[in-house]
Formats: C-alpha cells, structure tokens, sequence
C-alpha cells in the first residue's frame, strides 16, 4: 500500500469509527487496526491525534461540498454511514469539545449548499409548503 492509499485508508477508518462512537471515544490504535495498518503510520502520515480529527473533518467536508454541487437538489441524508451524516457528528463533536471550525481552510459544504441556491436558475428551486 503506497502513501496515498495508507492516508485513505486512515481517513475512511477514522471517519467511520469518529461518526459511530465518537472523537474522543476512539483509540488511535482501533482506527489503525480498521485501517489495516501499523499505529505508527497515524503519525507517519497524518501526524498527532488532533491532525487526524481535522484531516478527518477536512476530508468529509470537500466529500460532501463536492457531492452537494454535483447532486444539490438531492436528499444528503444524515445517517452515521453518510458522509453528510459523518461530517455532521464530527462538526458536532468537535463543537462540543470546544474546537472551533471557523478557521478551517478549504471547501465547506454549508458555503456550497447556499451557493447552489445562489447560482440556481429561476424556478428551479421550487419552496415546498411547511
């Protein structure tokens, strides 16, 4: 398994267990063994604990920026094995844990939902009633 892949797997892992369980709920060593990696290899190419939660985070919110621009008038759904529901868990957890997100660089899947209804043509996006 080269570089890239090891990362992958790593984010796919952790992403998974994050979303079940909780960020402060698993171990480094549960995601490495989901990953099918060495604990080492954490460190080796994400680095501390707290780079993992935020490349986790990162990684699901480009995911789900991407597929919310590519399919913006579908359902996202919010259950813990969707990446919509992944990053929601995560965002909420490390909320809770007093890490701020503001200062999180890259795309945000909240700035892509608005900017989808923003670039919608007229009457496309119809309002239901409430």
């Amino acid at each position: 398994m080269g570089p890239d892949q090891v990362r992958r797997a790593l984010l796919d892992a952790a992403a998974i267990l994050f979303a079940q369980r909780g960020v402060d709920a698993v171990p480094l060593r549960e995601i490495a063994t989901k990953a099918d990696v060495q604990l080492a290899a954490i460190r080796k190419y994400i680095g501390s604990r707290q780079d993992l939660v935020l490349a986790v985070f990162d990684d699901l919110s480009a995911q789900l920026a991407a597929d919310v621009l590519e399919h913006p008038l579908e359902g996202h759904g919010f259950e813990a094995d969707t990446v919509a529901g992944k990053w929601a868990r995560i965002a909420a957890s490390l909320m809770i844990s007093g890490q701020s997100l503001a200062d999180r660089h890259g795309f945000n899947p909240v700035q892509a939902i608005a900017q989808t209804i923003v670039d919608a043509p007229m009457g496309s996006m119809t309002r239901r009633p409430v």
